[in-house]
Formats: structure tokens, sequence, C-alpha cells
């Protein structure tokens, strides 16, 4: 492509303050969008994700139910 000498003198250039806070506005409005989007897809999941009847998350099979199931926690040695 012709115009890969100026790709690499756009890329390499200091930009203005008023281009870095263009870019990091866009860059804003683009995690913004994307975020808003992922919100929407993910909600259905966590809708099916929910105990029947309650508003309760789900239990996960791969945590302990309470504490009592889980090892005991075991105390370093101090070091003096």
């Amino acid at each position: 492509m012709s115009y890969y000498g100026y790709l690499v003198y756009a890329a390499e250039r200091i930009k203005s303050p008023a281009e870095q806070r263009a870019a990091d506005a866009q860059l804003g409005q683009r995690s913004a969008a994307l975020a808003q989007l992922f919100r929407s897809l993910a909600r259905p999941a966590r809708a099916l994700r929910r105990q029947k009847g309650t508003s309760l998350p789900a239990r996960r099979a791969c945590l302990p139910a309470d504490s009592e199931t889980r090892p005991a926690r075991q105390e370093l040695p101090s070091a003096t």
C-alpha cells in the first residue's frame, strides 16, 4: 500500500494536547459503547444464572457452599 510512509509518520510524531484530548475522548466513547454492548449481552446470561423465584445469584458448583467445608488456614512460621 502506498500510504505506509504516512502511517509511520503519524504514529511517530508527537500529538498536540488538543489532538491527544480528542483521541482520548474518542477512545472513551468507544469504550463506553463497548461496555454498553457487553452489559446488554450479559444481562440475559445473568438472568439465566439466577435461582428460580429469587433475585439471588445461583450457587456456583466450583465454590464450597459454606466455610466449614474449606480447609483450615495454615499459619506460616514467623521470621523471628
